[in-house]
């Protein structure tokens, strides 16, 4: 199996990367929290809702940082909109309805 190396000079910044990309990922539920708290947030809608904005500001700065990084704006060519219609919508919404139904079970509400 031959594998390629990496340049000395590109393990630290991929290094850095990776770290921070772990720090944002694992900061991610407290601030959560933290916005649950700060907007009031209790009830499923409301939870949803919070989620739904996050993914689409998420989103927004995506588009934004690729459309910066290739000088031109990023969208899905015209062929691959239904596509890209799955991952905006019922994607993220699945993935959140499985998040909130596993969080009102009796074992993980205690942990809570």
């Amino acid at each position: 199996m031959t594998g390629s190396r990496l340049h000395p000079s590109r393990k630290l910044p991929l290094t850095l990367t990776a770290v921070f990309c772990t720090l944002l990922w694992g900061s991610a539920a407290p601030f959560i929290k933290w916005g649950y708290d700060l907007f009031g947030i209790t009830r499923t809608g409301d939870i949803l809702v919070f989620a739904g904005i996050r993914f689409l500001l998420a989103g927004l700065l995506v588009i934004l940082a690729g459309s910066l990084m290739e000088h031109r704006f990023l969208a899905p060519e015209k062929k691959a909109w239904d596509q890209s219609l799955y991952w905006l919508f019922f994607r993220p919404s699945g993935s959140i309805f499985c998040i909130i139904w596993v969080c009102q079970k009796p074992a993980v509400s205690a942990v809570r």
